[in-house]
């Protein structure tokens, strides 16, 4: 979606392609005009790798306009995990989606 003018928008792709290059992260993407699969709002959903001997739970985090929600019950940690798999299932390919913000950030953000 469009927030700026094109040097904040080519930017905002640029920043994505920087730190998809980062061990750890992938970027995927959905085209706004396909199915989505899934009708809510932006989370993160945060999952620790076990490290040495400590384990953490799970984490959501939900963002709105004046504060941001932490959810840590099982349950419902559980039930972001799975809209996230679903999510990155019906998403195109690491690649693809670097792919397209490439072209994306040159011929529609580049002034």
């Amino acid at each position: 979606r469009r927030i700026g003018d094109a040097n904040v928008m080519r930017g905002q792709l640029e920043h994505l392609l920087e730190f998809a290059q980062k061990p750890g992260i992938e970027v995927r993407v959905q085209a706004l005009d396909a199915f989505h699969p899934v009708l809510t709002g932006s989370f993160a959903y945060i999952r620790f790798s076990d490290a040495e001997a400590a384990s953490f739970d799970d984490v959501v985090t939900v963002e709105h306009l004046t504060r941001n929600y932490y959810i840590e019950d099982e349950d419902d940690t559980y039930q972001y995990r799975l809209t996230f798999e679903r999510l990155v299932a019906e998403s195109w390919s690491a690649q693809e989606s670097l792919e397209m913000i490439q072209k994306h950030a040159k011929e529609l953000w580049t002034p």
